[in-house]
């Protein structure tokens, strides 16, 4: 009888999930005829439209309660699965990109869980890359197979209607738009200690 063992050691957890037509379509009616407030409230550095760092954002969220509660139900499902604490605190902004925007590599510090959920999206739309958290994945190069833990990156392609949830920590970018009819807007959110 064998004692040999084999352990998935520090595996990210990562959510995602098509939330339903209806939700959907409100999310854009609410938000998209609110997307040209944008334009005052971006920093002229800023490499995409954004309200994150305005007191008042273009939207409300308890304008879209279907879509509160989704979000509610999805982390829950997600905290549970991964035995994640959930907190109750949530801050919110909303992204917009056109053709040359893009986000450079960064995380999202003092929080828990983040996520993002794409109120449009068409082909043109700049992927969202995660990056493998283990520093020295890009040192073994010797490895082969389509392992999970031996990729350098996971790239999600936006839609619309589309959820994903990750830990805060995870270092992520999002791909420059590089076409002039680039539509890819987004909800993005931090679960906050």
């Amino acid at each position: 009888m064998s004692n040999t063992k084999f352990h998935n050691l520090f595996s990210v957890p990562f959510y995602s999930t098509i939330l339903d037509e209806s939700i959907i379509k409100k999310v854009q009616n609410k938000v998209v005829p609110k997307l040209h407030l944008l334009n005052d409230l971006t920093p002229k550095i800023s490499n995409q439209k954004t309200d994150f760092h305005a007191d008042k954002k273009i939207v409300d969220l308890d304008e879209l309660p279907s879509l509160l509660d989704k979000i509610g139900y999805h982390l829950y499902e997600f905290t549970q699965k991964f035995e994640l604490p959930l907190y109750n605190s949530m801050k919110y902004w909303v992204q917009n990109y056109e053709k040359g925007d893009f986000h450079t590599k960064h995380s999202h510090p003092h929080s828990i869980i983040s996520g993002v959920y794409y109120v449009q999206a068409n082909k043109n739309a700049g992927k969202i890359i995660f990056y493998n958290p283990n520093p020295h994945i890009l040192n073994s190069i010797n490895i082969s197979g389509e392992v999970e833990y031996k990729k350098q990156h996971f790239d999600i392609k936006p839609k619309s209607g589309l959820l994903i949830l990750f830990p805060s920590y995870l270092i992520h970018k999002v791909v420059e738009s590089k076409k002039k009819n680039t539509i890819r807007t987004c909800i993005a959110f931090n679960i906050n200690r």
